[in-house]
């Protein structure tokens, strides 16, 4: 009698069920070699249709970008304005038409001296994992000297720090594209299109044309300012003329991967492929960007906390998490949601791999002990049988077994008028003590539940 007084509290024993997470609607995700990105900030898309290149307030030979009906100077949503510098009066800096309807007007810069020309001030201080650069360029008057210097991009990261340069080898008689000793050949008065991208995941900047990969090399240096502006110049070019249209310069942020879960009472330590900081996993103080979830039941997160490792986050829950089964953790990171199933480690002193099978009318449950302290622990596996309406209609237990890893722990019952069975542990019959905090079910229409 007494026995069957524990197995009724047992049953009653369950794991409340709460709301799921509310995630926002799912941003458009850019894949890039694999990985998955969004839009962190744009900084400039310029057509010069809408723009165009005026004089400067410091005077020639300084222009700076202004708005076509305004003439006002243009700074974009980061405070950044773009600027260049012709070098000399002779030199000159415009915004023309290129008298190809696919391209409308485009930035012409002319050398007519071996004065720079240059956009020396074209703010790009857009922040990300991943930094882009492009544009449409072309080449229409090739500098009559050999040893001109023709940069096409040089993204500059921070004061002193500029990255690997994509320029135009003019030195011979065909015309390359050039960057860290890769080359590709390329045509006097024919529209290119070109893309940088500083990658701050791997540490990497890469170039590539018409869509085809240039160039791969090592970012050095690449703490601090992810982005600070982009040069594109002659030096030493006389008769040269270059002319740059469509530029953009945008940033995307990686979507991080969840790489591995591991709990310790109420906490939860979740690393992700990617730093992420505390800010992105909170809204308005709540921590509404996580969801853990055992089967149905989502488990509450009260606090959140950094550790040593800048990938992993520690979240506390409003009680303690179970043990040696698969749980559901997902993330909304800027809109986007990501996560995965994960198989949570043994406690100490545990029982892991519970598993229910049907054979005819019986059902047989198996798990495996698990017993890392070596002292000698006792647990009870109970079932439950019952039918569609949720009455109990048979029971079974075991006898109170010893834990001793690697040993195997079964239970059968069996009934015709079963549809479901729940599997669960005790420490043994005489402290009335659960020896996990949770169930296992097996309902016979899902094989796998």
């Amino acid at each position: 009698m007494i026995i069957k007084k524990i197995i009724a509290s047992a049953l009653a024993l369950t794991l409340c069920v709460v709301s799921a997470t509310a995630f926002a609607d799912e941003s458009p995700v850019m894949v890039i070699d694999g990985q998955k990105f969004i839009l962190a900030q744009n900084a400039w898309d310029i057509d010069f249709n809408g723009e165009e290149i005026g004089s400067h307030r410091w005077g020639a030979p300084y222009v700076e970008l202004k708005d076509s009906t305004s003439s006002s100077t243009i700074y974009n949503s980061l405070g950044n304005s773009f600027t260049a510098h012709a070098g000399s009066v002779a030199n000159t800096i415009t915004s023309e038409d290129t008298g190809n309807p696919s391209y409308g007007n485009a930035l012409k810069m002319t050398a007519n001296d071996n004065n720079q020309v240059q956009l020396n001030e074209f703010q790009s201080t857009a922040s990300g994992d991943l930094i882009i650069y492009e544009m449409d360029y072309m080449l229409s008057d090739v500098p009559t000297s050999g040893s001109a210097t023709v940069h096409v991009m040089s993204p500059v990261i921070q004061s002193g720090i500029w990255l690997n340069v994509l320029s135009v080898d003019v030195s011979g008689s065909e015309l390359y594209f050039k960057s860290a000793g890769s080359t590709m050949p390329m045509l006097e008065d024919t529209w290119y299109h070109v893309l940088c991208r500083v990658n701050f995941i791997d540490n990497t900047v890469s170039y590539y044309i018409e869509g085809e990969l240039l160039n791969v090399s090592a970012v050095t240096n690449a703490s601090g300012t992810r982005s600070q502006k982009l040069v594109s110049k002659f030096s030493d070019a006389a008769g040269g003329t270059m002319w740059l249209d469509n530029i953009k310069h945008y940033s995307l942020n990686a979507v991080p991967d969840i790489v591995g879960v591991s709990i310790t009472g109420n906490f939860i330590d979740i690393e992700s492929s990617k730093a992420i900081s505390i800010a992105d996993y909170t809204e308005e103080e709540i921590l509404a960007m996580v969801s853990v979830k055992y089967k149905e039941k989502e488990f509450v997160l009260v606090d959140v906390e950094t550790t040593a490792n800048e990938k992993v986050i520690r979240f506390k829950a409003s009680e303690p998490l179970p043990t040696a089964v698969p749980i559901d953790v997902t993330i909304n990171y800027m809109g986007i949601e990501t996560g995965g199933t994960f198989e949570l480690a043994p406690a100490p002193c545990d029982v892991k791999n519970v598993t229910i099978e049907k054979e005819g009318q019986t059902y047989t449950a198996t798990a495996i002990a698990h017993n890392e302290i070596g002292a000698e622990n006792k647990v009870v596996m109970i079932m439950a049988l019952y039918d569609s309406e949720g009455s109990v209609v048979a029971m079974a237990y075991g006898t109170p077994q010893t834990l001793t890893t690697g040993e195997e722990l079964t239970v059968s019952a069996a009934s015709s008028d079963a549809v479901s069975a729940k599997v669960f542990f005790m420490e043994d019959w005489s402290t009335l003590k659960p020896f996990k905090d949770l169930y296992f079910v097996k309902v016979q229409a899902y094989e796998n539940e």
